[in-house]
C-alpha cells in the first residue's frame, strides 16, 4: 500500500493541482469514474490516496464531495471483485458510515449540564421516580420495542450492560446471551445488531491472545453481516485481526 505514485493523479482524474476549487474537484471526480472500469486498481488508488491527502491540506469545505467519491470508489471496487481487497478494507475505513459506527465507541459521552432549579418541598414529595431502562430489561422483558431506542441510546445501553465484564470467558459469554436475545426480536433495526457486533469486535482486539471458543464466536457475529455487503466487509479486516491473537 505504499506505492503511492503521483504519476497516477492527473493520468486517472485529469488535470489538478495542489488546491482544487468545489468545481475543479468535481471535474476529478468524474474524471476518475470515467477511468474507473478500465485502470488498474493500484493507479485508482494511488489518486483517491493523492485527492485524499489534497482534501486534507486544503482549507475549503470539500467533505461532502468527498464522501461522495469514497462511495463511487467503493461501488468500483465492488463491481470489480475487489470487494475483499486490502484496498477495499482502507478505503471503508473514510466512509461517512463505518466513521460514525466506531466513533460512538471511542467518544466519551459529555456528563449532563446540571440545572439549578428551586423545587418546593411539596413537588419534591410528589415528584414521580421514573426509573430508567437498562439492557437487562430489555432482555428480560419481551414488551419493550427495540424500534423505540435509537442509535445513540442503544450504543450506551450496549456499552453500560457490558464494558464491567474484563475478562475474555464472562465477556463472550454474556455476549453471546445479549446477541442471541436481540436475534428473536422481530421489531428491530439493522443497527441494533450492528452495533453489538461492532462493540464486540473492538473489545477482542484488547485481548492480548483468544481461545479457538472466541475465534468461532467472532466468525459466528461476522456471519451475521453476509447479507450486509459494506458492514461485513468493513468488519472482515478486523476479523483476520482477531484470529491471529
Amino acid at each position: 500500500m505504499e506505492n503511492f505514485n503521483l504519476i497516477a493523479a492527473p493520468e486517472i482524474l485529469g488535470k489538478v493541482k495542489g488546491s482544487l476549487s468545489e468545481r475543479e474537484l468535481k471535474h476529478a471526480i468524474k474524471k476518475f469514474r470515467q477511468n474507473a472500469p478500465s485502470a488498474p486498481i493500484p493507479r485508482l488508488y494511488d489518486a483517491y490516496r493523492w485527492l485524499k491527502v489534497q482534501l486534507d491540506n486544503d482549507e475549503t469545505e470539500s467533505e461532502k464531495q468527498f464522501t461522495y467519491f469514497v462511495e463511487i470508489f467503493l461501488r468500483v471496487l465492488e463491481e470489480r471483485g475487489a470487494a475483499e481487497s486490502e484496498v477495499y478494507s482502507e478505503v471503508l475505513r473514510d466512509s461517512a458510515e463505518y466513521k460514525y459506527l466506531k466513533g460512538l465507541f471511542h467518544t466519551e459521552a459529555a456528563e449532563p449540564e446540571v440545572l439549578q432549579i428551586e423545587i418546593s418541598e411539596k413537588q419534591v414529595q410528589t415528584a414521580p421516580v421514573i426509573k430508567k431502562i437498562t439492557l437487562k430489561d430489555i432482555l428480560s422483558r419481551k414488551n419493550i420495542s427495540l424500534n423505540s431506542i435509537d442509535i445513540n441510546e442503544w450504543h450506551k445501553l450496549i456499552d453500560e450492560h457490558l464494558r464491567d465484564f474484563r475478562t475474555e470467558d464472562l465477556f463472550v459469554k454474556n455476549c453471546i446471551l445479549v446477541v442471541n436475545n436481540i436475534k428473536k426480536r422481530t421489531e428491530k433495526d439493522t443497527y441494533h445488531t450492528e452495533i453489538i457486533i461492532i462493540y464486540a469486535f473492538d473489545k477482542l482486539l484488547r485481548f492480548k491472545r483468544l481461545s479457538l471458543k472466541t475465534k468461532d464466536f467472532a466468525m459466528q457475529l461476522l456471519n451475521l453481516m453476509t447479507d450486509r455487503g459494506e458492514m461485513w466487509g468493513r468488519l472482515h479486516k478486523e476479523y483476520l485481526e482477531i484470529i491471529k491473537k
